[in-house]
């Protein structure tokens, strides 16, 4: 499996675009905020001659999904996130307003996935850790062929997702790391929302909430 790395809008958000041998791909958290980040993902999927076959949110803060209705529309793909997502993807264009960004689209999930489901395109299958406590809704995705973990917000490079936010939860948050990452083999490789890559390794051994 191939990645290719974006990072979008003022919160730096990393947008993952996954493909394979087949040029089948996935996108996962589309953090595109202006038409210059759009074009930046859809010019690399035709450059890189990709058929997108699903999009993917890791978990429903508008950091992560600003681009989804916009890249959906674009793509005619089905969106793939947890059940407990689909009250922040519906109200995206509110809660940007709150917040005071514009032009935000709000989205239907097309497709919900929960802890040890599948999602797969050509031959690539990403395996679903549900792990909440950054908010409802955040999932994990593992690629067991490669080692490889797309974490969202919730494990990064020496910290873990905040958990001051609408249904945040540091316990549960903690106890979804312990028990759900830091289970997988050290050499595993973790893309996190933000910032730079890690390991399960690295995490175990030097970062201080852990």
């Amino acid at each position: 499996m191939k990645i290719k790395t974006f990072i979008f809008n003022p919160f730096q958000v990393n947008t993952f675009v996954l493909y394979d041998e087949t040029l089948e791909a996935a996108i996962v958290d589309c953090g595109c905020y202006n038409e210059a980040e759009l074009n930046q993902i859809l010019n690399f999927i035709k450059s890189e001659s990709l058929t997108v076959k699903k999009i993917i949110i890791t978990h429903p803060h508008l950091d992560h999904i600003f681009g989804v209705a916009d890249l959906k529309k674009a793509l005619k793909v089905p969106v793939y996130a947890h059940l407990k997502s689909g009250p922040l993807a519906i109200g995206a264009d509110s809660d940007a307003k709150a917040y005071g960004f514009s032009g935000v689209k709000s989205f239907d999930i097309d497709k919900t996935v929960d802890q040890g489901d599948t999602i797969a395109f050509g031959s690539t299958k990403l395996e679903v850790l549900y792990t909440p406590g950054h908010v409802d809704g955040s999932i994990c995705l593992y690629h067991k062929a490669t080692s490889e973990l797309f974490s969202g917000d919730v494990l990064f490079k020496g910290g873990i997702g905040r958990t001051d936010l609408p249904t945040g939860d540091y316990g549960m948050l903690i106890d979804n790391i312990r028990n759900k990452i830091l289970t997988l083999p050290d050499e595993t490789v973790v893309y996190p929302g933000h910032g730079e890559p890690t390991t399960v390794y690295d995490e175990k051994t030097n970062n201080p909430f852990l």
